[in-house]
């Protein structure tokens, strides 16, 4: 799956197939995304042959 890494999600759909569970990481302050989704990491599929994958948006703007 490296092929996916830094591609944005919408695009990366198609080859990771169901996905099992998608963790989006976030600043630790209140923060609104800014820009597309991308794929940080894609571990290995559950028992249904779904993968985990990990994203995170091109920017963070923080809010008050």
């Amino acid at each position: 799956m490296d092929e996916s890494l830094l591609v944005p999600l919408r695009e990366a759909r198609g080859s990771l197939g169901p996905i099992g569970r998608l963790i989006v990481l976030a600043p630790p302050h209140p923060a609104i995304g800014i820009g597309e989704l991308r794929v940080l990491r894609v571990d290995p599929a559950d028992a249904e042959g779904r993968p985990t994958v990990i994203v995170s948006y091109e920017g963070y703007e923080r809010l008050a």
